[in-house]
Order: C-alpha cells, then sequence, then structure tokens
C-alpha cells in the first residue's frame, strides 16, 4: 500500500505534453460481413460471393472498431470449406485448361470518403498461404494504410473477376449424358471473342463447379495515434481532438482537458488559477486533509440553502495540528465536473470549522449543475474540503438541510429546562401554521440555556465583577473572568509573560516574553465528551472562543494565548509478587489498571481534580502499590518518563505539564534472583 501511494504522489503532479495509444487486436470475431444477398453471420459457414457465384460478385467485410481508429495495418482471414485440392483436376472436364489453384480472383477495394479504392494487385482466392498445409484452406487479405483520413474509410470489397462456370455446368452435364461435341466461345473483357474450345462430352461427366463456402472470419488490426497537449488551445479546437483523457474517481469518472476556459462565462469554476492556462494532468490531484460530498436533491439555483452539521462537539483530536488563523474548510458547487467555490455566496456559517455544531447558508449560483459523472447525478453536489488531518475537526452525528436557530422568549413560562436544555423532539409543529412549511422537527436538544442565577453564585458574580471590572488585568482576572463565562471549563491557570508558540515542543517555549500572557485550561470531564479522558483537553472550537473573548477585555499591549495543558506521561515498570492463589494474568492487569487510577485518578473518579506541578515521589507510589489486597511484594521497580529513566522524584518539565499515566505498564511477575543468592544444586539420579 505504501508502494502504491509513493508512486501515485511521484505522478500526481506530472502534466500531460502528449498522449500516443498504439492499438494492437488478434483474432477480433464480431465482424460485419454482406454479400449481394444480404447479411451473413460471421460465426456460421456462410457463402461469401452468394451460392451462384458470377463475375463481379462481392462480398463487404466491415469491423467498425478498426475504422474508426487511425489503423495502420489490415489483416482478414477466413477458412474455405470442402476446397478441391487441385483446381485443375476439378474442373477437367470444363474444356478451360487455364483453370488452376491460382484461377480464381477478386479485385480488393476499400471504401474511402464514398468512393471505391483499389488496395493493390487482384486478390488470390485459393492461392497457397504461409502455413496452410492443403494449398487452398485459408484466404488471407492484407492492407496497409496508404494515406486514408481517420475515420472516412470502411468497409473492405472483394469482388469476383471470373465465374466458377456454374451457367456452364448444366450445358455440359446435359451434353455428357448424350454425347455430344460441345464449342465454347470465350470473350475478353471487351465481350470481343477471342477464342472457341471444343470439349467431347461422351462418356465424361463433369464435376460440380465448386461454390466457396467460408467459415472463422478473423480480423487483425494495428492503430497507432498520437495527441499533442496544448495548454492554450481552443474550446473548439479541443472538441475536434479525437484523444480524450477521463479521470477516474471514487465515484465516478470526468473528462480530463487542457483548453482556455471563457473566463467571463466561467468564472471562478475552477478552484485556483495559476496562470493564463490550465495544465493537463495525468492523474487526478486529492489534497492532504479530506473532502466532504453533500448531494442536495431537488434543490434548485439561486435557491438559499442552510444546513446545519451537528457534530460530536469535543471529539476532534486536539493534539493535531487545527486551523489557523486565516484558514477556513472550502466550500464549493459542482458546475459541469468542476469545482466552483461558494466563497462569494455564502450568506452565514457559523460551524467553526467543524469544531462545533452550526448552520451554514449559502445560495446555490447559477452555474451549478446536476447532470455530472464524477459523482451521481441527479443532485445538486456541494463539497467541505479542508488540508489538516482527518481527526482536526469533530465526528459529524449528522447532517440536515432547512435548518433554522430558534430563541426562547420567556413569557413567563416554566424554566426548568434551562438546566439541561430542551429535549430533542419537544418542538413538532408551528402554533401557526404556514403553508409554505410542510413540517418542524427538533431533532437536538437545546443549548446555551442560562439557568435562573442562585444567590450565592449572584453574590459570587457580582463580587468578582467588582474586583477585575469586566477587565482581564492580574493572573486573577484573566482566570475568574473565563471561569464565569465559559462554564465547561473546570480550572484555568494564568502564565504571565509567557509564550509558547507551538504546543508539543517544549524546546520553543518562553518564560520571559514581555506583553504575552498564556492561559493553560482544563475542561469539565464530569458528563462530557472527551477525546483523551487520561489527557483531557479542550476543543479547538471552544480554545479560540476564549482567545477571541479575553483579548478583548486585556490591553492592547498584551497578547493572550490560549492552550491546553502538556501531558507528561509516566511509565511504571516492575516485578511483582502475588499473594497465593491469586491468577497471574488477571491480577497482572488489575494491577496495572490500579497504577493508572493511582497517576491518573480524574479518569475514574469524578471527585478528583487536575492538579498542576504535583511532583511523583517512588516511595509513594510503592507504598500504594504494597498496601493492594492482592500484592505480597515488589523488586525492580522503575519510572520512565518520555522513555527516560526517572530516579526517586519525578517532576513536570515547565509550568504547564501534568504527570498522568501511560496507557500502558510493564508488569512482569517473573522474579529477577538477588544477587548473591546460592545457586541450586540440580541432584541427579546414581
Amino acid at each position: 500500500m505504501s508502494n502504491g501511494h509513493d508512486f501515485f504522489r511521484a505522478l500526481v503532479n506530472r502534466t500531460l505534453k502528449s498522449i500516443k495509444i498504439n492499438v494492437d487486436v488478434k483474432d477480433a470475431k464480431s465482424v460485419h460481413i454482406e454479400n449481394d444477398n444480404g447479411v451473413l453471420k460471421a460465426n456460421k459457414p456462410f457463402f461469401p460471393f452468394t451460392s451462384q457465384p458470377i463475375k463481379e460478385s462481392n462480398f463487404y467485410i466491415d469491423y467498425q472498431e478498426a475504422f474508426a481508429k487511425a489503423w495502420t495495418n489490415i489483416t482478414i482471414k477466413w477458412s474455405w470449406k470442402n476446397t478441391p485440392e487441385d483446381f485443375e483436376i476439378w474442373y477437367k472436364g470444363y474444356g478451360n485448361n487455364s483453370i488452376n489453384n491460382s484461377y480464381f480472383t477478386a479485385k480488393k477495394e476499400i471504401l474511402h470518403k464514398e468512393n471505391w479504392v483499389s488496395i493493390g494487385a487482384d486478390q488470390g482466392l485459393f492461392e497457397k498461404t504461409e502455413g496452410d498445409a492443403t494449398h487452398t484452406g485459408q484466404c488471407v487479405i492484407q492492407i496497409n494504410n496508404e494515406g486514408f483520413e481517420v475515420d472516412k474509410t470502411g468497409p473492405v470489397r472483394l469482388s469476383l473477376n471470373k465465374t466458377f462456370l456454374h451457367e456452364e455446368f448444366p450445358k455440359l452435364y446435359a451434353a455428357s449424358l448424350i454425347g455430344k461435341t460441345t464449342s465454347t466461345i470465350h470473350l475478353n473483357s471487351a465481350n470481343v471473342p477471342v477464342s472457341v474450345s471444343t470439349v467431347s462430352t461422351e462418356g465424361n461427366i463433369p464435376n460440380q463447379p465448386y461454390t466457396p463456402i467460408a467459415e472463422n472470419i478473423r480480423f487483425d488490426y494495428t492503430a497507432e495515434e498520437t495527441r499533442t497537449i496544448s495548454e492554450t488551445s481552443s474550446q473548439e479546437v479541443y472538441n475536434h481532438e479525437r484523444i480524450k483523457l477521463f479521470h477516474i474517481h471514487p465515484f465516478g469518472q470526468n473528462e480530463e482537458h487542457g483548453y482556455l476556459k471563457e473566463r467571463s462565462q466561467k468564472k471562478g469554476i475552477i478552484d485556483v488559477y495559476d496562470s493564463a492556462t490550465i495544465k493537463t494532468y495525468l492523474l487526478p490531484k486529492y489534497c492532504d486533509g479530506g473532502e466532504l460530498f453533500i448531494g442536495l436533491e431537488d434543490a434548485d439555483v439561486l435557491q438559499n440553502i442552510a444546513l446545519l452539521v451537528q457534530v460530536f462537539e469535543g471529539s476532534e483530536n486536539p493534539e493535531v495540528a487545527s486551523f489557523e488563523a486565516q484558514e477556513t474548510i472550502q466550500w464549493s458547487v459542482l458546475c459541469d465536473n468542476k469545482w466552483k467555490s461558494l466563497k462569494d455566496d455564502i450568506l452565514a456559517n457559523s460551524t467553526a470549522n467543524f469544531l462545533r455544531s452550526g448552520i451554514i447558508k449559502f445560495t446555490i449560483p447559477r452555474e451549478a449543475t446536476t447532470e455530472n459523472t464524477s459523482l451521481p447525478a441527479g443532485y445538486i453536489w456541494v463539497r467541505a474540503k479542508m488540508h489538516k488531518a482527518y481527526d482536526a475537526v469533530c465526528k459529524v452525528i449528522d447532517i440536515h438541510a432547512q435548518a433554522v436557530l430558534s430563541v426562547f422568549d420567556d413569557q413567563g413560562n416554566e424554566l426548568s429546562h434551562l438546566d439541561n436544555g430542551l429535549p430533542a423532539g419537544t418542538i413538532s409543529k408551528l402554533i401557526t401554521r404556514i403553508s409554505q412549511v410542510k413540517g418542524v422537527s427538533q431533532p437536538y436538544t437545546s443549548f446555551d440555556g442560562i439557568p435562573k442565577e442562585s444567590d450565592e453564585k449572584y453574590y459570587r458574580r457580582i463580587s468578582e465583577r467588582l474586583r477585575h471590572k469586566n477587565r482581564a488585568i492580574t493572573l486573577w482576572d484573566y482566570e475568574h473572568l473565563i471561569l464565569q463565562k465559559f462554564p465547561e471549563i473546570f480550572k484555568v491557570k494564568c502564565l504571565n509573560h509567557t509564550n509558547i508558540p507551538v504546543e508539543n515542543d517544549i524546546t520553543k517555549d518562553s518564560y520571559v516574553a514581555a506583553g504575552d500572557v498564556t492561559l493553560i485550561v482544563v475542561p469539565d470531564t464530569v458528563n462530557k465528551n472527551v477525546f483523551d479522558i487520561y489527557q483531557p483537553r479542550v476543543s479547538k472550537g471552544l480554545i479560540n472562543k476564549i482567545k477571541e473573548y479575553i483579548n478583548q477585555l486585556n490591553t492592547l499591549h498584551v497578547s493572550a494565548n490560549v492552550i491546553n495543558p502538556r501531558y507528561e506521561e509516566i511509565m511504571v515498570g516492575l516485578e511483582v509478587q502475588f499473594y497465593e492463589g491469586y491468577d497471574k494474568i488477571f491480577y497482572s492487569k488489575q494491577l496495572e489498571v490500579d497504577i493508572t487510577k493511582f497517576l491518573s485518578p480524574w479518569a475514574f473518579d469524578t471527585n478528583k481534580d487536575i492538579v498542576f506541578g504535583v511532583d511523583l515521589h517512588k516511595s509513594v507510589l510503592i507504598d500504594y502499590m504494597e498496601k493492594l489486597s492482592y500484592v505480597d511484594y515488589l523488586q525492580n521497580i522503575i519510572i520512565k518518563k518520555g522513555g527516560n529513566n526517572m530516579g526517586n522524584v519525578v517532576v513536570p518539565s515547565n509550568p504547564r505539564s501534568i504527570l498522568v499515566s501511560a496507557k500502558t505498564h510493564q508488569i512482569s511477575t517473573d522474579l529477577t534472583p538477588c544477587k548473591g543468592k546460592n545457586p541450586a544444586i540440580n541432584l541427579i539420579c546414581q
């Protein structure tokens, strides 16, 4: 798989200069054949010149697949049935001494521009061919293309030069029965007598004239054609190109071309114009990241569309690179198998790059089409494309069309639903019916509801407001402003004069950066969706909202950045002896779970807190494990952080780090013998 991908990446950016196609077809049997009486069946024995062949009887051979190409050579072969081994002996009673295996010939012609053109010397029908032991069993016609235009030739015609003497046989047969001498006058091509032959038929009955019957007709041909790719060809020139390039996509195919578009009519249909020309690529190009295709059924151009994108908020991977300030998911619509940007047609977008649920509203441009081949026809296709890792965005629960946002208007209503949201399905119809609206549904629970404030929370909020005055100046101000505004945040740690440009690279951290404030946020994990419960992180969408909010409350001279904690995994390795009767496999796994609980207690107990700056002492860990009911004793205990063996105390690397448990630990029940112990003596039977 890796080699195939590498090969694809090596070719994907290659542009085409020319395309050359060579075709070599052998033994094609689906040949169209006719004689003067009509169409023949190529898969059955047939009479090429009818059952009563006369001079200028015709046999037609057509194979449209070959004649539609720029053919170079054609070979037509068939086998004769029941041919005499020696035509001279067979026709001995006819008084024509010139008849032999080379006597019967046909003119060889091909139709070119509605005119029959001779293609070489007359074709011998029964002459010996290479590999033909019977001299007469096979007929082979070979044709070379000598200037015939493409797609203007065919079929091939054979026209008999001489009769097979069927018209002579009745007279000769009757004469042989009564014993007569028969004279035959021979005419030339101008119907002028040139000779007279006399045959005595007394007691000499002639053979019946041979009627040509053939079978197993086969058609071989070669073709060659070249197309030079021009990056500035007009559409008219391109339309006359015989060789077209098609790209196969996961859901269909479409034609790839390199002619210059009419910009005034097709503006924006291609994602990016690099220059005045459009290049033709060998392979279809797919960007890193991914694409989401949404098909709209029964949608019309110039119609406003509102799509609700419901995501599983917090399900993105916070550790992968997310969207920068100017980076967004690119929305496009399919127009004649080309993608037109919707940048100028988007009316509203609250999806935050698929980091939170929201509605995107746009107008379908007039260039949008439903009859496309790269995706199933019958739909207007919309595409969302990004250049990030696939898990940089949340998992999508569903996408709904024609969505609107409704807001609760308190008119003395009961307000208990504000605590946990209005349950899905509560709203099912309109109070005042609108004829254009067929129905209303509420597929999800309401959000952003704020319950009535208790007296305790009210006094706390007022007291904090009097202290920070809605301004972020001190560390305390930053932390409490965020906790008040965003209840989904459990803890905030503020680091002043700190700049952390890359979360996963501590070498670039600076703790003496004037004018920079770094805020480390820890999410509330109780009954919340968290990507990794052992290392809880705030979603990128929420981080962006916090950053935007807090930078509006500080001074112009301070820049606040919001990040997740840096979790440093602790891996424990040890050898353990369990009490007698305890299953080693089961309790090895149980011990691993208990170590994880000790190092990351919040993953198992919602009452446990995530604390910054806590050191891990090996002695405390050993004391905890030895008090477990199934552990007898431990030995050779090691603690690793970042793959390095640590000493008796493990400390976080920097103020933004938190020590957490690794996903697995090394538990061994094979004990290492103590050094200096006398080795056991193997007793040997005497």
